[in-house]
């Protein structure tokens, strides 16, 4: 099986060198190549996905796909949510260690993105003295018909 670990992993004349010299994405590659090499029951995968090119992502998500069509068990630790739609049949989202909803994939990964972007609300509500005005890059142009819309999407937003 090692010239399939070789090829899959794709860390070329380094697979000969000591794993100690490895950058982390070069030993990630490597371990990742070797547990789908082994006919897993179950395989953990825990952000893996997150190094390599696009290339080698996609190659994994292949080959986890397979082996989920093979019957193979796959715990998927992933913040990758297009990763977790495609991959997951359920999902658990973890918050601090706690289990804070299981269930349907988009389920809960459309519960997951409103609770984040309600968080980041919040955080940059708190942040920034309310009325302060906003800020806009000297570069911007906005042209005259825009300009003249503003307060007119003012007043509609308000009312």
């Amino acid at each position: 099986k090692i010239p399939s670990i070789e090829k899959f992993a794709e860390i070329g004349e380094f697979v000969d060198r000591p794993v100690k010299t490895y950058s982390s994405g070069m030993f990630v590659r490597l371990a990742f190549a070797v547990a789908i090499h082994m006919d897993p029951d179950i395989l953990i995968v825990d952000e893996a996905l997150s190094v390599g090119d696009i290339f080698f992502q996609q190659r994994c998500i292949r080959r986890i796909q397979q082996l989920k069509q093979q019957g193979v068990t796959i715990l998927f630790v992933s913040h990758d949510l297009e990763a977790v739609r495609s991959l997951a049949d359920r999902a658990i989202w973890m918050d601090h260690g706690k289990v804070h909803l299981e269930g349907k994939t988009d389920e809960v990964v459309s519960k997951y993105l409103a609770a984040m972007i309600t968080r980041g609300r919040q955080e940059i509500m708190q942040e920034e003295a309310l009325g302060k005005p906003l800020v806009l890059p000297s570069d911007l142009e906005l042209s005259v018909e825009a300009l003249a819309r503003i307060p007119k999407f003012i007043d509609w937003w308000s009312g």
